[in-house]
């Protein structure tokens, strides 16, 4: 159905997810295949893991996240179909967190346990999810890119954020192509600060004048000089949205930013 269902009404209304089955499958599936498990935080009441395979053939280093709000259901599930279906390709070296909010996606609330918006959380550090995030990443190269898997539930239609500090080449478009054979694309206009055009946002942002860094901005500063915050429509059908992340992110490996 791509329609709006009217459900979400002053928060996430919808459905909920039993994360620990996802991530077990997760977990099983990406062993099979021959990943490399890696410990991003792994104190006894809150696991996050993360995947890394590596190329011999290709330097580019690409790095996917999801479930850091816990009300958003669609990321980690498409990066579950993602492993499912080995849609994951060969030629680049991949470093995949399929959930940082574990505790959150639980609840199936936005924030974790402590009710800290961890994606606002990447300057001042609060949070152990957060805390224990950053010092596995200083453990990995820079990344040619990254990409995180969002849910917004006011959202008419897909749409996604770029932050690219080069400025070189983009595959936005190219994305929102791709997602608009499957979901409704977000409207032209404002979508929170930012104006939003054919559903790409290219926010001007000076990191260092923001306390709040969500993730994206701590990529930008630190791993990457590109980033894509991909946005599903929470208010439509969860196969929708699972779908609209799945061709977000084929299209990202398959036309990877030069």
């Amino acid at each position: 159905m791509k329609q709006r269902l009217g459900r979400n009404q002053g928060g996430y209304r919808g459905e909920r997810i039993e994360i620990h089955e996802v991530l077990k499958e997760i977990h099983e599936l990406a062993h099979q295949s021959g990943w490399e498990m890696q410990k991003v935080c792994g104190h006894h009441d809150l696991i996050i893991n993360a995947y890394v395979r590596s190329s011999c053939t290709n330097p580019l280093n690409v790095y996917f996240s999801s479930g850091i709000h816990g009300d958003e259901p669609a990321g980690p599930l498409a990066l579950l179909e993602m492993f499912r279906q080995q849609l994951w390709p060969m030629d680049k070296n991949l470093w995949i967190v399929p959930c940082l909010n574990p505790v959150g996606c639980i609840l199936g609330t936005r924030q974790n346990g402590q009710g800290i918006d961890l994606n606002r959380d990447y300057r001042q550090l609060l949070a152990r999810e957060t805390v224990s995030h950053i010092q596995w990443l200083k453990d990995c190269p820079r990344f040619h890119y990254s990409a995180l898997l969002h849910e917004d539930w006011e959202a008419n239609g897909f749409y996604l954020y770029e932050l690219n500090a080069v400025d070189e080449c983009s595959v936005s478009k190219a994305i929102i192509q791709s997602v608009g054979q499957v979901c409704p694309i977000q409207e032209d206009g404002q979508v929170d600060d930012w104006h939003s055009s054919a559903g790409i946002i290219r926010p001007s942002i000076v990191p260092q004048q923001r306390l709040d860094w969500p993730e994206a901005l701590f990529l930008l500063q630190e791993k990457t000089h590109r980033n894509y915050t991909l946005e599903a429509p929470s208010d439509f059908e969860l196969s929708l949205r699972i779908a609209s992340h799945l061709a977000a992110v084929r299209t990202l490996l398959l036309n990877s930013p030069c």
